[in-house]
Formats: structure tokens, sequence, C-alpha cells
């Protein structure tokens, strides 16, 4: 398995009640470490749900590359 880099590009997901976040950009070079925090219903678990591709994002893409 090769290195792989994250790309986040105007990354945004939504609910009944409207966006837990919108337009997020991110660029994770290999080695990189991220942490994720923030408080209840802000979204921590669905972003990681969209990186793992469990879910599909409402805009904006996540791209893997190598």
């Amino acid at each position: 398995m090769g290195i792989i880099q994250l790309l986040i590009q105007d990354l945004g997901h939504s609910f009944n009640r409207g966006f837990l976040f919108r337009q997020m950009n991110l660029t994770l070079d290999p080695g990189r470490v991220l942490g994720v925090v923030g408080p209840n219903g802000s979204g921590k678990t669905t972003l990681l749900r969209i990186l793992a591709g469990l879910l599909r994002p409402r805009e904006g893409q996540v791209c893997y590359g190598v």
C-alpha cells in the first residue's frame, strides 16, 4: 500500500435542521495527524463517516491520492 494524501474540497453536509458544516477545505499530507474536536452535534461523526465512505456529502468532495 502506498502513501496516501487526503484532499477535502468545499465539503458540506446538512440534515433537516440545516448545515452541520459547509465549505470545509483541507489537504492532509502523508504522515500528518489530524484531530477532530467540537461540541455535541457539531458534525464530528458525520465528517468521519463521510471520510470513511459510509455517507455521501451534500456538497463538495473527498479525494484520496497516492
